[in-house]
Formats: structure tokens, sequence, C-alpha cells
């Protein structure tokens, strides 16, 4: 396959996009969502807690979920039609970091309130978002080191004129 024709030419830069994306995301609702979280968990009960953050879940989909959900299929692309700089074993390792990060996605609406108090509920909520975001930060070193592979040659490639031109210096 021609390399200048390949669909990796395109996705490969929105993996990167939605990528970094996600990470700025991430941070922000780290540090002003649960910020505000923790301070209204400080007057509010348990259940009152869990029933805003689902209520405030409703908005975030646009936002969150739905490059979250590109990003995946992106990622099922680029296993699809692999840039030959990028070994294969490290978009296995970024696709377990989705697979992993979907499971505990989805765990969340599971009906364990049978099984476990609304306490447990709240404390899975917490420790199920940290799940996910350390999927993200041990896959957003894997897609610097990607893209690295991926420019690197085009980049360590010395630039060239056409033409003799005399050294300077």
């Amino acid at each position: 396959m021609n390399a200048s024709y390949s669909p990796a030419r395109w996705l490969f830069p929105a993996y990167l996009a939605l990528t970094l994306y996600c990470l700025l995301a991430a941070v922000l609702t780290e540090w002003q969502g649960y910020r505000s979280l923790s301070e209204a968990g400080s007057f509010m009960n348990a259940a009152d807690l869990a029933a805003w953050n689902m209520a405030d879940s409703g908005r975030s989909w646009f936002p969150f979920t739905l490059p979250a959900v590109l990003l995946t299929l992106v990622v099922l692309a680029l296993m699809a039609n692999r840039p030959p700089a990028i070994p294969r074993g490290l978009l296995g390792a970024v696709l377990a970091c989705h697979l992993l990060a979907w499971g505990v996605y989805l765990l969340g609406f599971a009906p364990l309130t049978a099984w476990w108090s609304q306490n447990d509920m709240v404390n899975l909520l917490i420790h199920s978002d940290w799940v996910r975001k350390l999927a993200l930060l041990v896959e957003v070193p894997l897609a610097l080191y990607m893209a690295y592979r991926f420019y690197g040659p085009a980049l360590a490639a010395p630039l060239r004129s056409g033409r003799n031109t005399p050294a300077i210096g």
C-alpha cells in the first residue's frame, strides 16, 4: 500500500488530537467538576450527592462521551490500518486502555444497588473515574511515543533546497 494514500495519514492525527482533547477534558473535569462536587459533598448526604452527579452526567455526553467513543473508533481503525512506523504492540496497549475504561464505565450502569449500599455506590463512582483517568494517563505517553515514531522520520530528514547551496559558517 502506498503510504501517501494510506488512511493512517489522517487517522493518526485524528487519534492524537482526540487523545489530547480527552486528556484536557479529564484534567478540567478533575480540577473544576470534582472540586465543586467535593464542596457540595460536605453539606449533602450520599444519596443526594449521587443523584446530583447522575443529573449532571446527562450534560456531559457531548463534550466527554462522544469524543471518547470517536477516539475508540479511531483506535480500532488504526488497528486495521496500522502505520508501518507504529508497532502493533503499542496499538494493542492503547486498545487495552480503552477496553478497561469502557468496562469500568459500563460497570457504573450495572444494577449493583441490590448488593451495595448507597455510600458504596458513591465510592464506586469515584474510584471508577480514577480507573478511567489512569487508563488515559497510561495512553497519553504511548500516544506521544507513537507520534514520535509516526512523525519522527519526516522531522529528522535534512532540509534540502534541490540545488547545491553552500554551508553557512
